[in-house]
């Protein structure tokens, strides 16, 4: 999961290798997230990582049943005439060595630009008629070969997964919010604060509701257990219409029901989601349809009136319990 936009700019990428150069980097690092992110290689993979020259490759993965699957790095930041001949000559390269490729990689540290105009073809138009290019001369070898490009907004994607922390320090000298480094920062901060903090002096506000959700604290995760345990409390009992009323009921309890589970669903992913660093889900809008099913339900007369009254007040309760703004707050800054 992505956690923050680092500042990721691959003509400023370290330079590596011997001797040290930022082409020599960029194939490295997309090698590795090709290997580790970018690509979903299928259990068993026996990866093979190859020096220059590379015979049109930077590497492959060998699948279980022998099916290659390789791929190719260049540091151009354009994708014209020049930069597909480029890919071309390796292209060729790679087919006439590798017998059982099916599938290959061309990294590129840019986004295909998709605006033709008259006389101009775009780098994506170029690109999908370099692939019929390149398919046809696979088939000239007796191969059914998938091209398949990785631009900028892969590699990107990759390198914003909390586990590529590291490699985003380490070539581009940035920072992602992972939990880790929010860890050092508050502890630095308690560090500072030394004695003038104690808990003793902590003085509950809404604020600090919007806090906890914030930072997933326990004490938000316990608030949405108790929701979910009000609710079902709540509706321990089914719902049932009098038979001289069942035709007031016919709709609005049904309906009422099903908004519930709903509901209860909702409330299930929400605490899942609050115990780990994923996306909250939408559950507001969920939320409110099953506010607006007791309404419709609330003037009602049900039997058991008293136990049903008291009932849906439980669950209207427990939905309020969760409508201050630290949820919409919560949405709108992460």
């Amino acid at each position: 999961m992505s956690y923050a936009l680092p500042d990721v700019d691959f003509g400023r990428i370290r330079p590596y290798g011997q001797p040290a150069s930022r082409s020599s980097a960029f194939e490295e690092l997309a090698s590795i997230l090709i290997e580790q992110g970018v690509v979903e290689w299928p259990e068993g993979v026996r990866f093979h990582r190859f020096g220059n020259p590379d015979g049109g490759r930077e590497g492959k993965g060998v699948l279980p049943n022998g099916d290659v699957w390789a791929w190719q790095a260049k540091y151009l930041f354009e994708f014209d005439s020049s930069a597909a001949g480029q890919v071309t000559s390796s292209v060729r390269r790679v087919l006439a060595l590798e017998p059982n490729l099916k599938r290959y990689f061309v990294a590129l540290p840019l986004d295909l630009p998709a605006g033709d105009t008259e006389g101009r073809t775009s780098a994506h138009t170029r690109w999908t008629q370099k692939v019929s290019e390149w398919e046809a001369l696979a088939r000239e070898e007796g191969l059914e070969v998938e091209f398949v490009f990785v631009g900028a907004h892969q590699l990107v994607t990759a390198l914003t997964e909390a586990r590529h922390a590291g490699r985003v320090r380490y070539w581009f000298g940035a920072e992602v919010l992972t939990p880790e480094w929010q860890g050092r920062r508050i502890e630095e901060v308690v560090a500072k604060a030394g004695r003038r903090y104690t808990p003793r002096l902590h003085v509950e506000v809404d604020t600090v509701q919007a806090l906890h959700a914030v930072g997933r604290a326990e004490a938000y995760v316990e608030r949405w257990q108790r929701v979910l345990a009000e609710l079902r409390q709540a509706r321990r009992w089914p719902w049932r219409a009098p038979s001289e009323v069942a035709d007031a009921f016919s709709e609005a309890l049904p309906g009422c029901v099903t908004a519930l589970d709903e509901a209860d669903a909702a409330v299930v992913l929400m605490i899942a989601a609050a115990r780990s660093t994923d996306q909250f889900p939408p559950v507001e809008a969920v939320l409110d349809a099953a506010l607006e099913a007791l309404r419709r339900v609330r003037p009602r007369r049900c039997t058991r009136r008293s136990d049903r009254r008291s009932a849906r007040s439980g669950a209207e309760s427990s939905f309020r319990g969760v409508r201050p703004p630290e949820l919409r707050r919560r949405s709108s800054c992460c």
